[in-house]
């Protein structure tokens, strides 16, 4: 169920669904977070814990991320928070802008 739920949430944002998540200031408990997924040149998708995900909006077009095989978060005390953090592969650094949270009841209250 977990990776159906990631997997339609990867679904809707890369075909332009209207499924709007919440918007964060941030995301704590960074340690937390196990995987992630590209989407496309400014956007990413991490999980943290069981069933909550997370798009990153990067400033800039991060054109080589969808060939990164790994990825780095930035934080402080534990806590990514937009403005402050990056995403980091190889040796480039993107700025996160914006976090938006899907919860497992957002994505079923959406279908």
């Amino acid at each position: 169920m977990k990776k159906q739920l990631f997997m339609f949430v990867i679904l809707a944002l890369s075909v332009g669904t209207v499924f709007a998540g919440v918007s964060v200031d941030s995301i704590r408990f960074a340690h937390q977070i196990s995987d992630w997924r590209y989407l496309d040149d400014s956007r990413i998708v991490v999980t943290k814990g069981v069933n909550q995900q997370y798009v990153l909006k990067l400033r800039d077009n991060c054109r080589l991320l969808r060939h990164a095989e790994a990825i780095g978060l930035t934080s402080t005390n534990d806590t990514i928070r937009p403005g402050f953090d990056n995403v980091t592969y190889g040796h480039t650094f993107c700025q996160i802008t914006a976090i938006e949270k899907f919860s497992k009841e957002d994505v079923l209250a959406a279908k």
